[in-house]
């Protein structure tokens, strides 16, 4: 925290006394609109295909995917780090005021996540908390645990009526270093959420649990790391990143 910028800190510090807003069904029903309008119009989303080389053409860009398919673009945007960026475009010419942007790990944060299917013994008072822990979570060096339940009348998040959904999230820093062992923290997330009277231990139904290698598969993040890249008073706010990669058309 000493390495926050004051404008940061400041708006960090008061968004909390706004109020949060939920989705019903959870972030997927914010990107189902976007592709339906896509699909209705002609357009065609393809997921699960990993892009591993970008270059210039005439006219635009060339990309050449994993699974050995190439895609001509007028525009190309990345909505992976600049880390993992400039992998891909290492056959373009990005300038290396970009590469000296880049961040370690050890700059970094990944998460520990679970997501836990349960039977509540009470009503809750909001949906969002942050419990600040005693002692640092096993393996994670993390020692605060944020909580997120489904709304108690969003009803399509479970198949079964009386059931919820719980999202547990802690930061774990300098992921590149880190072996997390899954079930030894799942354990003591429990633990925590039992003492605090979030759940009986009983009245869970399922469980999971991800670590930075799960994120990084998921995210096309390096070491799986998590948020925007973080605070430091050497990386003034107007020396940050804009969107613009190459000085043509990708961003």
């Amino acid at each position: 925290m000493e390495e926050v910028n004051a404008l940061f800190g400041a708006t960090a510090l008061c968004y909390t006394n706004y109020p949060n807003y939920y989705l019903d069904g959870g972030l997927l029903s914010r990107v189902q609109p976007f592709v339906d309008y896509l699909e209705e119009r002609g357009g065609e989303v393809i997921l699960r295909e990993g892009v591993q080389d970008i270059s210039r053409v005439e006219g635009g860009y060339r990309a050449f995917t994993y699974k050995e398919n190439e895609y001509d673009a007028d525009y190309v945007i990345s909505g992976i780090p600049i880390n993992n960026t400039l992998d891909v475009f290492a056959a373009t010419d990005v300038g290396p005021k970009l590469r000296a942007k880049v961040m370690e790990s050890e700059q970094l944060n990944s998460a520990f996540q679970m997501g836990i299917g349960f039977r509540p013994h009470r009503e809750f008072e909001t949906i969002h908390h942050q419990i600040h822990l005693s002692e640092a979570l096993p393996d994670t060096g993390s020692d605060s645990i944020f909580i997120s339940l489904n709304h108690p009348e969003d009803e399509s998040r479970t198949d079964e009526t009386g059931l919820a959904v719980m999202s547990v999230s802690t930061h774990i820093p300098d992921p590149a270093i880190r072996q997390v062992d899954n079930d030894k923290v799942e354990a003591a997330v429990i633990a925590v959420l039992e003492e605090k009277g979030f759940l009986r231990k009983e009245n869970v139904i399922y469980q999971h649990s991800s670590t930075p290698k799960s994120w990084a598969k998921w995210t096309g993040r390096k070491w799986g790391f998590v948020g925007g890249y973080p605070q430091y008073k050497s990386n003034k706010p107007w020396q940050m990143l804009d969107a613009r990669l190459d000085g043509h058309k990708a961003y």
